[in-house]
């Protein structure tokens, strides 16, 4: 009798006939075992090593066309894996979709999808179904790994990303990023409900990933949350009270942190900016998963990260950085409609500027991702350079490729942030010279600076200086700031060649030594400038500033100054506080305010005179203490 074995049958034997050792590895410590926290140790490395069939791996290397992968009738090939004393196992193998290195015509290292229980139902490989290992082409090794690393240290409920070694049949095919799929286990690994329902976004379409015979009823489908390639979830009409829904049935503080992430790590194919390869959640915690009242805020993942931390990344704007926008995008982070126009009213932006600046003051802060880069180098250096089909060269330049980005980044970002964020204090100068006259603010002192209409940052006017004349001081009239405690000035500027661009103070003193302009930045295009003055000279009640030109040689040189704010902050002092209801005396109005919030707690309540969240007899004592007395001069 002739037996006919499949290919999985053929594969359970060689389990026990083939002896694998783990091959060793740079590391002393990935002869462990991996479990299911150090398989996504970001600074260690571990070997897996895949046996089989030698034509099956030919076919898996040249099994893609037009995006799809793998052998019809099904996506699998057996093979066996081992790592360390984990295994032997028999899984299944099919190659994903990424280009193949070192060419797609000649693919001889590609990204691959161990399904770990295809055969043998219940197995699992340091706690999971599925590995997912990214080859790294088009040298997204290091990066793609760095992303996932920096959403999570930002909060996010994200994959785990580390780095493998992957030999196929004893041979080296190099180092690997270790991408944590996402899916019901990952889920409860971050302690959420498992049961709910998961979609898979592409560029193609929508797919339904848990609960696949199941209609959600927590789905829906309005701008800017609107996914137009479900045809199960019709797009419908942006309900009126669309950002209070929101509040409910998305995640917002989640979503506005991704934002934020995605946005600094210049990932331009995710779920913000594009809205195509990521994931969605929605769930309950009603048993029966049906009841929208017990509907649990939305979750979106990120699942793609190999076009990240670019160096043409660096400079993106916070705000407005892509004209191909995905809603998201528009509608939360921009605050546009979806034909592109103003709501008109605020939405989440001032929220997102928040959480981005406590970003980078905190989990994200340079020193801290600059040491994140450093162990990763420390782990992986060696393996990258003994990978035959690494992308980006030595690992050390890479590494120090992103350490520049990191330092480039960040200083963009906190630029844009500072730029955003309103001066504190009370406004003495606020001018974008589209007043009449257009230099009403700059007129006391004679100038021979003219009125620019082409060259202007906002608005259609600004302050300019050429070389056809227009040469000299540019002065601001006084302003008072002889009660200020601090002056914050802010401008931008514009110069082409300019031979002396400089900005002065006047205070106590005289003018203050020039400041030079001409090292902001390069030619041609609109560059910042921020201040904040401490020294008390000039807290004077004819504060000014003035700008100085000059040029040398032939051409048309020129500069420009737009959009200048400068406020002061004034110390209140208690008497201040006291003087509730602004009319320069403590009395008996001021006293009515406090009786009206009296034993309130709260931030922002008008009578906590002493500001610490609660209206009691601390405030009566200072009303006490200054009652009638002139806080004026």
């Amino acid at each position: 009798m002739k037996w006919l074995l499949t290919k999985e049958m053929m594969a359970i034997v060689a389990i026990a006939m083939i002896a694998v050792l783990c091959t060793a590895s740079a590391q002393a410590q990935d002869a462990n075992d991996p479990n299911n926290d150090s398989l996504f140790d970001p600074n260690r490395v571990f070997t897996l090593n895949i046996t089989m069939d030698s034509g099956d791996w030919r076919a898996l290397l040249r099994s893609c066309a037009n995006g799809l992968c793998g052998p019809p009738p099904h996506s699998y090939w057996p093979a066996t894996l081992v790592c360390g004393d984990l295994g032997p196992m028999l899984v299944g193998i099919r190659r994903k979709s990424d280009l193949g290195e070192p060419t797609e015509t000649k693919p001889d290292k590609v990204s691959l999808k161990l399904d770990i229980n295809l055969y043998v139902p219940g197995q699992l490989f340091a706690g999971k179904k599925k590995l997912s290992l990214e080859c790294g082409s088009e040298g997204a090794t290091v990066a793609e790994g760095m992303g996932y690393n920096i959403y999570r240290a930002a909060g996010l409920i994200s994959s785990r990303c580390a780095w493998v070694n992957v030999y196929v049949n004893g041979e080296y095919k190099g180092i690997y990023a270790n991408v944590e799929q996402v899916d019901k286990r990952l889920l409860a690994d971050h302690g959420l409900d498992n049961d709910g329902f998961m979609f898979k976004r592409l560029e193609t379409g929508e797919a339904q990933r848990t609960r696949e015979l199941e209609t959600s009823p927590f789905n829906f489908n309005w701008y800017p949350f609107d996914h137009p390639d479900d045809p199960n979830n019709p797009e419908v009409a942006t309900p009126p009270d669309w950002l209070d829904q929101a509040l409910w049935r998305v995640n917002i503080p989640h979503l506005l942190t991704l934002g934020a992430a995605e946005n600094f790590i210049g990932n331009n194919d995710a779920v913000v900016r594009k809205m195509t390869n990521y994931f969605y959640y929605d769930w309950s915690t009603d048993p029966c998963g049906i009841d929208p009242n017990f509907q649990q805020p939305r979750l979106y993942f990120s699942w793609d990260m190999d076009s990240t931390l670019k160096d043409g990344s660096t400079g993106w704007d916070i705000i407005d950085n892509a004209p191909d926008s995905g809603h998201l995008w528009e509608g939360v982070f921009e605050e546009l409609d979806e034909a592109g126009v103003p709501f008109g009213y605020p939405t989440f932006q001032a929220d997102y500027l928040t959480i981005y600046n406590n970003l980078l003051e905190g989990p994200l802060e340079l020193s801290k991702l600059l040491a994140l880069v450093n162990n990763i180098e420390s782990a992986i250096s060696a393996d990258m350079d003994a990978d035959p089909y690494q992308q980006t060269g030595l690992a050390a330049d890479e590494f120090q490729r992103l350490r520049d980005y990191m330092t480039a980044r960040t200083a963009s970002v906190n630029t844009q942030l500072e730029i955003l964020t309103p001066l504190p204090g009370i406004v003495l100068l606020d001018d974008g010279f589209e007043g009449t006259p257009w230099d009403a603010n700059f007129n006391d002192v004679a100038s021979a600076w003219t009125d620019e209409t082409t060259r202007v940052r906002t608005g259609s006017h600004a302050a300019g200086a050429d070389q056809g004349g227009g040469t000299g001081y540019f002065t601001s009239d006084a302003l008072d700031a002889s009660d200020a405690n601090d002056i914050h000035v802010r401008f931008f500027v514009q110069k082409d060649s300019a031979a002396t661009f400089t900005l002065e103070y006047n205070g106590s003193v005289g003018w203050s030594a020039p400041i030079d302009l001409t090292a902001l930045g390069g030619d041609d295009e609109w560059l910042y400038y921020g201040d904040t003055i401490t020294d008390s000279n000039y807290f004077v009640p004819d504060f000014k500033i003035r700008f100085n030109a000059a040029f040398s040689g032939g051409g048309t040189r020129s500069v420009e100054v737009d959009d200048v704010i400068i406020t002061k902050e004034v110390v209140e002092t208690p008497c201040d506080a006291a003087n509730l209801d602004g009319a320069g005396l403590a009395r008996f109005e001021d006293y009515a305010i406090l009786a009206n919030d009296w034993q309130l707690t709260g931030p922002g309540l008008a009578g906590d005179i002493d500001a610490n969240d609660v209206v009691n007899f601390g405030d009566l004592d200072w009303m006490f203490d200054y009652w009638l007395i002139d806080c004026q001069p």
